[in-house]
This record gives structure tokens, sequence and C-alpha cells, in this order.
């Protein structure tokens, strides 16, 4: 949240904030700020196939997602507010959900894709 208007929401609503929860309101490389986290959370009411959510599958990590759409294998899905909560109260009991999640790398068949396409 570059702007930090995120962060001054949340500082407003929640007097006292855990230490292990970070603000980065300036430009940051996603992928290396994922690999530093315990867990990702998408927490959406709408999306598309998020790339950031297999990201974080793919870097091993465990990721807590809103069931707004289908997500991959392997993200612990909640759909209200009161079972994200729950899930994160509780997360010793949900974590390595990722550890189902299996990665195949489309890489040849896209090459052929924009190949036939640019023809």
């Amino acid at each position: 949240d570059p702007a930090a208007n995120y962060q001054l929401f949340l500082l407003n609503k929640y007097k006292d904030l855990p230490a292990n929860v970070f603000f980065l309101n300036y430009q940051h490389d996603f992928v290396e700020v994922i690999k530093i986290c315990d867990a990702f959370i998408r927490a959406t009411t709408t999306d598309g196939d998020s790339l950031s959510v297999q990201e974080a599958l793919y870097l091993g990590k465990d990721v807590i997602a809103s069931s707004v759409i289908d997500r991959p294998k392997g993200c612990i899905l909640y759909k209200t507010k009161e079972e994200l909560e729950r899930i994160i109260l509780n997360f010793n009991d949900f974590k390595h959900a990722s550890k189902n999640y299996s990665f195949k790398n489309n890489t040849a068949e896209l090459q052929k894709l924009y190949l036939e396409i640019s023809k």
C-alpha cells in the first residue's frame, strides 16, 4: 500500500496490532516479501486467478484465501470474516495445507500458443 491508506485504516480500527504485522508503504519486490512471510492472506470479495496466490503456494507458503472463486488445491479457504478470524487465531491447526499444491510448468504450452497466435 504505497499511499499508506490501509495502514492508517487498520491502525485507527485496531489500536494494538501484533508486532509481527508490518506495513510496506513503499515500492518493493512482492515475491521477496512472500519469501520471508509465514503465510499469505488473500482477503478479497472479488478476484480472478491471483498470481500472488500461485506464487505463495509455489514458494511453499500457507495461503489463506477467500472462497469467492475456485482456488488452487492447497489453499485454506474461508467465506466469512468470522471464519478468517478463526483460521488466523488457530493457525497451527490449519498450517501446511500448501503441501498439497502441485506446480505444473506450462511454459512450453504457452510458448506454443503464442507462436500460433503470432502467425
